[in-house]
């Protein structure tokens, strides 16, 4: 018997949404083509409360934070696997205004309670309360369940030939198929890039990362993924040798001497709107048609918090947060096929 809803996608977004609508008892589907060109591929996975070069806290952390963290433990615990970590994150500053700014932000309390304002010195501040999620393993462990219980299908769908079948089809394919919406939602495609670098003897530390014009996130005691850039102009995924200088450069600046190896680089599209907040709900030109996009690089942290207004949506008819409801950037009508 078919399945009255359908995700299409199984990104972060997906993924989240998979879990709740199982948590929900909801009869769903997913199909999925593959992670090549996903944001998942060059996500570190970190939720860090304080973001940005002008050091603020990030968008709705403070309500955000723990439902996310709980969801990922619960989500580990169900799949037998350690997708997630606690960690403390070393900021450094890279000038004079930064650490002028910083001092300032620290004594009026605005990074209150995740950094101490007496941790803020010359070099950088710590920040506290920040947890990693290896999304790749999320995503392979939940995939293997899902395919397992017959949930999860690989391959490529056309929604509106679904749409004949299902109740509600929702998109949550990233990069894949965005132009379906032309002019109606305008969301900005970047592409990103990271380093995945072997050092013997350096002070890598799983659960410690560094942060300053790019961050440094160990994956074990001499591997770690250096990240990442943000290229708007890019066309395709290959690997761009300026993307490789630059990470590589900002690497050993900050870890001067270190014998390395670059084992891989790797890129993915990251996708977003104008106001840089997640694009969620029903498209409103074709109803049973819905959306999860634009999470960017904040997804692990907002994922589980989209997956349960869908939850709450379809169970109850509750309307989606106005923040990031698809109906704040939406401005006509899909055109006819």
């Amino acid at each position: 018997m078919t399945a009255p809803i359908l995700i299409v996608g199984q990104g972060i977004a997906g993924t989240a949404l998979g879990w709740e609508f199982e948590r929900a008892g909801f009869s769903f589907e997913i199909a999925d083509a593959g992670l090549a060109g996903s944001a998942t591929r060059v996500a570190a996975g970190v939720v860090n409360p304080i973001t940005g070069q002008r050091f603020v806290k990030n968008w709705r952390i403070d309500s955000l934070l723990e439902p996310a963290r709980k969801f990922y433990r619960e989500v580990g615990e169900e799949l037998g696997e350690r997708i997630m970590r606690e960690v403390r994150i070393r900021r450094l500053f890279t000038n004079e205004e930064e650490f002028a700014r910083g001092r300032e932000k620290a004594a009026r309390g605005s990074w209150t309670p995740y950094v101490d304002a007496e941790s803020v010195e010359r070099e950088g501040f710590w920040i506290n309360g920040g947890f990693q999620v290896d999304p790749v393993r999320l995503l392979e462990a939940s995939r293997e369940r899902w395919i397992r219980k017959g949930i999860l299908t690989e391959r490529r769908v056309t929604w509106r030939e679904e749409l004949k079948r299902r109740d509600i089809v929702i998109l949550c394919s990233g990069a894949d198929g965005y132009q379906e919406f032309g002019d109606n939602l305008k969301f900005e495609r970047a592409k990103g890039e990271v380093l995945e670098v072997a050092a013997v003897g350096a002070p890598f530390e799983p659960g410690l990362i560094r942060s300053e014009e790019v961050w440094v996130v160990p994956r074990s005691v001499g591997l770690a993924q250096v990240g990442s850039t943000y290229d708007r102009e890019a066309r395709d995924l290959s690997p761009a040798a300026a993307s490789r200088e630059l990470l590589e450069g900002q690497f050993r600046r900050m870890y001067p001497g270190i014998n390395y190896n670059i084992e891989s680089q790797l890129s993915g599209w990251r996708m977003s709107v104008s106001d840089r907040r997640p694009v969620v709900g029903r498209v409103p030109a074709e109803e049973r048609l819905g959306l999860i996009n634009g999470l960017s690089s904040k997804g692990v942290l907002t994922a589980p918090w989209i997956a349960r207004q869908w939850v709450n949506h379809l169970a109850e008819g509750i309307a989606f947060d106005e923040a990031i409801s698809i109906s704040r950037c939406w401005r006509q009508g899909i055109e006819e096929k």
